[in-house]
């Protein structure tokens, strides 16, 4: 019965291990300090909440004076007129 060969590994030309940051990428820092591509995250999944609730016909919990009020589908508005204007 044959063993199988052993063969050395190679290192490839040209990579690490290490990765470099992207003068490009801002850190986490920047981002929080920021503040506007984690503003604009949330009310794109806000926005994607509503669409949902709407679409599958569930009722939407939110918070009005202080209480938890349920919203009805029918009644969800998904692109509120400040949203509506910022899209186009």
């Amino acid at each position: 019965m044959k063993r199988p060969v052993k063969r050395a590994r190679r290192k490839r030309e040209g990579s690490t291990r290490r990765t470099k940051k992207s003068h490009c990428t801002p850190t986490l820092q920047e981002l929080f300090e920021d503040g506007r591509a984690i503003d604009e995250a949330l009310k794109e999944a806000a926005r994607d909440a509503r669409r949902l609730h709407k679409a599958l016909g569930n009722p939407m919990p939110t918070w009005k004076d202080g209480q938890v009020v349920w919203i009805q589908p029918e009644d969800i508005v998904v692109d509120t007129p400040a949203e509506a204007d910022e899209a186009s």
